[in-house]
């Protein structure tokens, strides 16, 4: 597949072609291709059709269920949104800040990652693996201690 975009195309309309082409990917795993092909919508695609199980489209949040309990069961809820099974990603854990914790702001939660990942992802690698993000003042307990009581 060729996709042919205009000289100055957004990523927005990128990530929009792409999306007309894979109607059964979830946005995340549009976004991920276009990051992974660093805005390059053609190894965006290579990397589309090479994956083995790209993130499927999971509909809506309530359809997976109520995320589990963060500060009791830290590793599940990883793992509920980890949906590509590759590591929380930032886009992953802002998604998934929102969600656990109700009345958050975006912006703030957007900003708050984008300022302590360096000391998270400490293998440098763009998400964090399961012992990243439970280790003793991994970002679990990070979370809890700047953002309290998760929504239950």
């Amino acid at each position: 597949l060729h996709f042919k975009f205009r000289p100055h195309s957004t990523v927005s309309d990128m990530a929009a072609q792409l999306k007309a082409a894979f109607p059964h990917l979830s946005n995340e795993a549009i976004d991920d291709a276009l990051r992974r092909g660093r805005g390059n919508p053609d190894r965006a695609v290579e990397y589309l059709l090479s994956d083995p199980s790209p993130t499927r489209n999971p509909g809506p949040t309530s359809a997976r269920g109520a995320p589990p309990d963060l500060r009791r069961e830290p590793e599940r809820w990883f793992r509920h949104f980890d949906r590509n099974g590759n590591g929380l990603e930032r886009h992953e854990v802002i998604d998934a800040v929102v969600q656990t914790f109700p009345g958050t702001d975006r912006g703030i939660v957007q900003e708050l990652i984008s300022n302590l990942w360096p000391l998270f992802d400490t293998d440098g690698s763009g998400s964090l693996s399961l012992r990243e993000f439970t280790k003793r003042d991994g970002l679990c307990e990070t979370l809890l201690a700047q953002l309290g009581e998760p929504a239950r």
